[in-house]
């Protein structure tokens, strides 16, 4: 694809027919560390119940620059 942008919406077409609020995405800065993740609010009743995951930081919009592509991964 020629920007993250087309890239998520080709692969929220390919998992078929599950609604856009209830999608499990999770965007992985570096496998070999997955210490750090951003997840999709259709994990939020998953979240509320695991004791050894902590949220760092709260809801926000996937949000993509002018030339379609995601911001730097998030500390």
């Amino acid at each position: 694809m020629k920007n993250d942008r087309e890239a998520v919406q080709i692969a929220i077409k390919c998992v078929g027919l599950i609604p856009q609020d209830k999608l499990k995405v999770m965007r992985i800065k570096n496998t070999a560390l997955l210490s750090q993740v951003d997840v999709s609010q259709a994990y939020e009743t998953e979240l509320a119940t695991r004791s050894d995951l902590e949220v760092a930081i709260g809801k926000r919009t996937m949000g993509f620059n002018t030339d379609g592509n995601l911001p730097p991964f998030s500390a």
